[in-house]
C-alpha cells in the first residue's frame, strides 16, 4: 500500500449509475493517497441534467434510472462492505454549475 500524506483529502465523481467495479478502484486509488475521500455524485437533480458535447447520453433519463438517493444508499452499502465508511463522505455534484464545486470539495 502507498503511503498518503497525513490529513490529505481527495475527492473522486461519477454519476454511479449504477455503482460498478471501476468505481471501487477509483475509491481505492484515492483511498491510498488521502485520509479522507469525497464522493461526488453527478447528476444529483434530474431538474440539473444538461446535454454536454463530450457524452450526448449522461443528461438522458435512461442513463440515470437511479435517483441520488439510491445511488447515495447503494454507495454507502459499497461502503460499508469494505469497510471505507469513516473515510468517505458522499455529496451531490452537480456539473453544472462549477461555481460552486468548492461548496461541495473543498
Amino acid at each position: 500500500m502507498r503511503k498518503h500524506r497525513a490529513n490529505a483529502l481527495a475527492c473522486v465523481t461519477g454519476r454511479f449509475q449504477p455503482v460498478h467495479a471501476q468505481h471501487v478502484e477509483l475509491i481505492e486509488m484515492a483511498l491510498l493517497r488521502a485520509d479522507q475521500v469525497i464522493i461526488g455524485i453527478t447528476n444529483p437533480d434530474t431538474n440539473a441534467r444538461a446535454v454536454e458535447a463530450t457524452s450526448l447520453h449522461r443528461h438522458t433519463s435512461e442513463a440515470n434510472p437511479f435517483s441520488y438517493f439510491e445511488r447515495s444508499t447503494l454507495l454507502r452499502a459499497v461502503l460499508r462492505a469494505k469497510g471505507w465508511q469513516d473515510r468517505v463522505m458522499i455529496v451531490p455534484f452537480d456539473l453544472t454549475r462549477p461555481a460552486c464545486w468548492p461548496e461541495y470539495a473543498p
